[in-house]
């Protein structure tokens, strides 16, 4: 059957295609074959064949004899016998006739039509036709046969035709002979099937959460996302009976049909190229259909970066770590996670420890597992705008519990899951974050480099000032002498201008640079509030000053939208120059300031790294004593199963563990309870790890021996380093006293000095470093007993030089609040001098100087205004201590020297009631700064914190300093009892210790009582009450006289949860404060009513001080008199100023 279609149809098959040929091929052969083995009987079966023979043979001579005697009869006989019933039609002399021709023609191919002319004659005969109502055009037709007289038709006639080509349009035709004409006919046209237009409705996957979209024209070539479904749709020329889309690969899709229209669909996974296909009812399809292409769009991996807020690299020591990953998908996120590993692990194929925290994680604190320990994460998901395409989450890790040591790391990786469905989703993860854990020590140098770079920037900077100051200042000068200056000028100031803003931006940002490393500090713990509020003061010490004009002419200048004009020009240099000086001012004490910070903070720092080395040794003593308390029972129970018959004295021994254990199990009873940022009671950092079962116990026991090692090994490094910044602070100190002058009194560094000199004294006879390194080879030979004996004794010389650095710290805060309280009294006396001499020389300035000698009066003015100057250079020396205090005071000093600035000219020129004037507002400004100054100091000697009460992590920190000089005096009593014995002395002493534990541990009661009712912000580290019971419990010990080395052993393991309760108090007020600082300008500055400038207290209040009566006045003298004198340590009369005529000695 196939054979036979592709001969009798071959447009249905392409041309060349071998299938058809060779079908072809075979149904000839067989053909051929066939016919060779018919023979004429087979084919017709003919009855009597002999006399069908004869009788043919007989016809066919008597034909030939008819044919040669008369051939036109012949044919006339002939004729009669096909066609006995047709009478003869004789048409009328020369007719044309045209013979019917073919149904209709397809669209485009030629087609031929015939007429026959039986007329004579020998004019032309041509083909005319025309397209609808047209005019008749003229084809050549050609003489195709001239024949003889068919049977019943009249001889002889013509045969004319005519073709026509690439038809369109259906056409009537006829043949013309001169006036002859054949009856027209009508041929009509059949099109092709053809699509007259095709749309899609596109249709994604649902998982994409895209809407469905239509494409009114569908185009050659569209992209559409992997999966979705194309439903189509299109309109015909005509009515087909079949229709299908051929794809590319071969397969064909059925379409539906309803009249001229069709529908189908088909699901886009790859790139597909299809066609339609269309058949009409008499077998015509359609030519050269249009090929369509669909791209899939592949769901491609979601996009992901892990970064770091000002990444250095470094793992915090508090274990506090803030990320932020930003994660982007094509169709949408559908998880997140976090994983981590120690650095330097291996390959790309090593195991991440962590899991998704998103969804489902956010707001809440996830914990996973890791080989260096627990780690815990707080994820803060954003996805709002972005329909879950982007997603933002801020993450905070909290590394504090895992096991990692001073050069040890971690890697930290993000990872993104998008939605796709079905199917595996698609992953990708970020780039590789990279975290080292530095020592403390590292941490300190860090700091001190940045300090020193922090102090060559505003060293700089104050010499770009200076040379501005100098510029602004010829700039002054010229605009006096020019008040229209030039171009050229004008360009100067503009420069200068921008100058002054640049010094500015860089000023901020030094003090923003500054604010940031301290905050890193404190993070690290290694800083205190204090040096934090500091570093806000000197933050804004350098923070813009310029007014609000100024500000506006800048901001103008810098738009470039309009350009100042001169007048501007000038008067915004009049502006920056009387600011130079303020500014020149605040550099000076900004960087006294930070000067004296980088040594206090050496001091902390020095501190904060004892600390942490107290709280590793105190973790590790515990580890090892551990250790000991497992091989003693694994000794035991092996001992047990080889001798039986010693089975009384392993139970003996059980005893002593058990008993033992229950000891570390009341020690540690206060470890209990603490709570994790998840907000669950968490454990002591190694509970459980006794309890792991195990068929090598000791091989187990040998990898913890040598993880304790290592670590006890970083704490020996530690400790070196700490001896070496001990020396070089101690010899910065030596050589800064070295090079003071020896008229100054004594600085407070030198409390810092004589405490460091017996800090390196206690190192040197206690050898604490020796006793680290020996514990460290006991635990390398597996002896954990004699190891934790060599750590609680290093653990003790650490908690005695401790204290003595909390001392100095101490005592160089004391001294240094106690020489700015007696700095600030001593001019304040010498300011009530001042205003003595003021007010004298305000008595005796007459009403008219004309008649009057007045040079002794323009000299004691100008003695006073230089006496003024002193006094301001003197208080500017003290704004390093509280900046934000004294700038207001040192602006009142420079209003004071300017008023007698103005009385001195106004005496010089014989101007006796403005001299008057000046004279007076000298003196009301003179009584306004001694009242400052003694405020000041007031503030300064009650701490200059301007609090009622002293915050818990500073309670703490005064707990901590009794607490480790109790130890210290536990350990003197406990060697004075082994030499001596009890004595009456030592009895006395004993009392007074006992005493002074008793009253540590009511003080810790009273604190577990305030963090009981507190309702805001995280508890604190550790069971308070707790600790408070162990102190009583000591205090009782050490009244019966039942000191011994467990008594130490507790009273350090006290220090040490002591000193974790205090860091976690300091890291809740630094978070909180860190939370209000964001906050704080929330608000703009509000003016108040209208009403409020007219307010007649204010009017009332701020009265100038010479309408006030003689009498009021001098009593406030003497009651200032009063206050110096009783305040004053020493009784002797007030001093001068200072000695010689230019330094402003009063007359």
């Amino acid at each position: 059957v196939a054979a036979e279609e592709s001969g009798r149809l071959p447009e249905r098959w392409a041309e060349g295609d071998p299938v058809a040929r060779e079908l072809r091929r075979r149904l000839l052969l067989r053909a051929g074959e066939i016919l060779d083995l018919l023979t004429p009987d087979q084919i017709l079966e003919l009855p009597h064949r002999r006399a069908v023979r004869s009788g043919t043979v007989g016809a066919l001579v008597l034909a030939l004899v008819f044919g040669v005697a008369d051939p036109g009869g012949l044919v006339r006989g002939l004729g009669r016998l096909a066609g006995p019933q047709v009478r003869e039609v004789v048409p009328g002399s020369g007719g044309l006739f045209g013979e019917p021709g073919p149904g209709f023609v397809v669209a485009g191919a030629d087609c031929e039509v015939a007429a026959r002319d039986f007329g004579g004659g020998d004019q032309e005969t041509v083909c005319e036709i025309r397209v609808g109502a047209g005019n008749w055009q003229a084809i050549p037709a050609g003489l195709t046969s001239a024949l003889a007289a068919e049977p019943g038709l009249p001889a002889p006639y013509r045969r004319w035709t005519a073709r026509i080509e690439d038809v369109r349009e259906g056409f009537s035709w006829r043949f013309r002979r001169g006036e002859r004409v054949s009856e027209p006919r009508f041929l009509p046209v059949r099109h092709h099937p053809l699509v007259t237009a095709i749309s899609a409705r596109i249709v994604p996957p649902a998982y994409t959460r895209t809407p469905a979209q239509t494409v009114a024209v569908l185009p050659s070539f569209l992209e559409v996302p992997a999966g979705s479904e194309v439903q189509l749709r299109g309109r015909l020329n005509l009515g087909v009976v079949a229709a299908g889309l051929a794809l590319a690969s071969g397969d064909t899709v059925p379409l539906a049909i309803d009249g001229r229209e069709f529908t189908g669909s088909l699901t886009v996974t790859g790139e597909t190229a299809f066609n339609v296909t269309l058949r009409d009812s008499v077998g015509l399809a359609n030519l050269a259909p249009l090929q369509y292409k669909l791209a899939a769009l592949e769901d491609g991996a979601p996009v992901v970066r892990l970064e770091r807020p000002q990444d250095d690299g470094i793992l915090p020591l508090a274990g506090t770590v803030e990320l932020a990953v930003d994660a982007a998908d094509d169709f949408g996120i559908a998880g997140l996670a976090l994983y981590l590993r120690p650095l330097g692990t291996g390959g790309d194929e090593d195991r991440w420890y962590g899991g998704f925290f998103f969804p489902g994680g956010t707001g809440r604190w996830l914990a996973w597992d890791s080989p260096v320990g627990e780690w815990q994460i707080e994820a803060d998901t954003d996805t709002a705008g972005s329909g879950g395409l982007v997603l933002r989450a801020d993450l905070n890790l909290a590394l504090e519990r895992l096991d990692l040591v001073a050069g040890q790391g971690l890697e930290i990786v993000a990872e993104a899951r998008d939605n796709r469905e079905p199917g595996p989703a698609n992953t990708s993860r970020s780039g590789i974050l990279r975290l080292i854990l530095p020592s403390a020590s590292d941490v300190l140098a860090d700091q001190a480099r940045s300090n020193e770079d922090r102090k060559a920037e505003l060293d700089e900077a104050r010499r770009l000032n200076q040379a501005l100051a100098a510029d602004l200042d010829r700039l002054t000068r010229e605009l006096m002498k020019n008040p229209d200056p030039d171009w050229t000028r004008q360009q100067e100031m503009e420069a200068a201008l921008e100058r002054h803003r640049a010094l500015q931006d860089e000023l901020s940002s030094i003090a923003e640079q500054l604010r940031t490393q301290l905050e890193n500090m404190a993070t690290n713990q290694l800083s205190s509030p204090q040096q934090l509020e500091k570093a806000e003061d000197l933050a804004q010490l350098l923070d813009r000053q310029d007014s609000d004009y100024l500000e506006k002419l800048l901001d103008k200048m810098e738009s470039g939208a309009d350009r100042l004009t001169p007048e501007e020009i000038a008067q915004a240099v009049q502006e920056v120059a009387r600011n130079q000086q303020e500014l020149a001012r605040r550099m000076d004490a900004a960087l006294a300031m930070l000067e004296r910070m980088s040594r206090e903070q050496e001091l902390e720092g020095l501190t904060s790294l004892l600390e942490k080395m107290l709280q590793d040794q105190q973790e590790l003593a515990d580890l090892t004593r551990q250790l000991a308390e497992q091989n003693r029972d694994a000794a035991a129970d092996s001992g047990d199963q080889q001798d039986p018959n010693r089975e009384g004295d392993g139970q003996e021994e059980g005893e002593t563990g058990e008993e033992d254990g229950k000891r570390t199990g009341e020690d540690q009873e206060g470890q209990e309870g603490q709570e994790g940022p998840d907000g669950q009671e968490g454990q002591d950092d190694q509970e459980g790890a006794d309890g792991e079962e195990g068929t090598e116990p000791e091989a187990g026991s040998e990898e913890e021996a040598a993880r304790l090692a290592e670590r006890q090994e970083a704490l020996n490094k530690d400790m070196e380093e700490l001896q070496k910044r001990m020396e070089a602070a101690l010899e910065s100190l030596k050589e800064q006293q070295e090079n003071r002058p020896q008229d100054q009194q004594p600085s407070p560094e030198s409390a810092m000095e004589q405490a460091l000199e017996q800090a390196m004294k206690d190192l040197e006879r206690q050898q604490a470093e020796g006793k680290m390194q020996e514990a460290r080879d006991q635990l390398m030979q597996m002896d954990p007993e004699q190891a934790a004996k060599l750590q609680e004794q290093a653990m003790r010389d650490l908690g005695s030089l401790y204290h003595v650095l909390l001392q100095s710290q101490g005592a160089m805060q004391m001294a240094m609040q106690q020489n700015q309280v007696t700095s600030l009294r001593g001019l304040a006396a010498d300011m009530l001098a001042l205003s003595h001499r003021q007010e004298e020389i305000s008595r005796r300035i007459p009403t008219r100087l004309r008649d009057v000698r007045s040079l002794d009066l323009t000299r004691g003015q100008h003695r006073l205004q230089k006496a003024a100057v002193q006094v301001r250079d003197e208080l500017g020396e003290l704004a390093v201590e509280a900046p934000m205090r004294i700038m207001p005071l040192l602006k009142k000093l420079d209003g004071l020297i300017e008023q007698m600035g103005y009385g001195v000219n106004a005496l010089e020129e014989n101007r006796g009631t403005a001299a008057q004037r000046h004279g007076t507002d000298a003196l009301a400004e003179a009584n306004n700064i001694i009242i400052g100054l003694l405020t000041e100091a007031q503030v300064t000697g009650q701490g200059g914190s301007g609090q009622s009460s002293p915050s818990q992590a500073d309670q703490l920190m005064q707990m901590i300093k009794e607490q480790a000089k109790l130890n210290g005096t536990t350990e003197q009593l406990r060697q004075m009892l082994a030499n001596r014995g009890l004595s009456q002395e030592t009895r006395a002493q004993m009392k007074r210790l006992g005493e002074g534990q008793g009253e540590l541990a009511r003080q810790m009661k009273d604190l577990a009582d305030q963090e009981r009712i507190r309702q805001d912000g995280g508890r604190l580290l550790g069971d308070m009450a707790q600790l408070g019971r162990d102190m009583e419990s000591i205090s009782g010990e050490i009244d019966e006289g039942l000191v011994s080395e467990e008594t130490l052993i507790r009273q350090e393991r006290i220090l040490s949860r002591m000193l974790d309760a205090r860091n976690s108090a300091r890291q809740r007020d630094y978070s909180s404060r860190r939370e209000s600082r964001t906050a704080e300008r929330l608000y703009g500055d509000q003016d108040g009513g209208p009403g409020a400038a007219g307010d007649p207290r204010v009017r009332l209040r701020y009265q100038p001080l010479d309408t006030a009566p003689l009498d009021y006045r001098d009593l406030v003298r003497r009651y200032f008199s009063a206050l110096d004198s009783l305040q004053r340590l020493d009784a002797d009369p007030l001093p001068p100023l200072r000695a010689g005529e230019d330094r402003g000695e009063m007359p």
